[in-house]
């Protein structure tokens, strides 16, 4: 009942013929809302869908959860259902997918002498650890990583 669903299912079917889906995404599918995370998805299909927490967690951060689904309705498509298990329990664990769900804000480095470009630096590293190791999404322990 889901257009995302629905689209991603075909473009999987008609990328296994072999033949390029992107015309037929150009021809039938208008909707920006629906096209960016078609796109995305089809090349995360395409490279390999994750299948651990972590592969997920770096993917949703990424690409987003609409183009994640729609990589796993591709792989659904043609019968492989493990990759919705992995993305549904990595849903169900509310990871921190960005720098705003970070336990330390821009802000409080701000008041640690950080500015500008050095704070998007520090928030990009403690993202991208975070998304490998969620449970040190606490200030402490990121107080410590910016601090070694």
């Amino acid at each position: 009942p889901q257009p995302l669903a629905r689209w991603a299912g075909l473009l999987a079917l008609v990328d296994q013929t072999g033949a390029d889906p992107f015309p037929l995404l150009d021809a039938l599918v208008g909707e920006r809302r629906l096209r960016l995370p078609l796109e995305r998805g089809l090349g995360l299909w395409r490279a390999g869908l994750p299948r651990d927490g972590r592969g997920w967690r770096h993917a949703l951060a990424r690409l987003g959860e609409d183009a994640c689904h729609a990589g796993v309705w591709m792989a659904r498509a043609l019968g492989d259902s493990i990759p919705r298990q992995g993305l549904t329990s990595t849903l169900g664990e509310q990871p921190c997918l960005t720098v705003a769900g970070l336990a330390l804000s821009g802000g409080e480095l701000a008041q640690l002498g950080l500015s500008g470009p050095d704070i998007g630096a520090a928030q990009a590293r403690l993202l991208d650890h975070v998304l490998d190791r969620p449970e040190d999404n606490r200030r402490e322990v990121l107080l410590e990583l910016l601090n070694p």
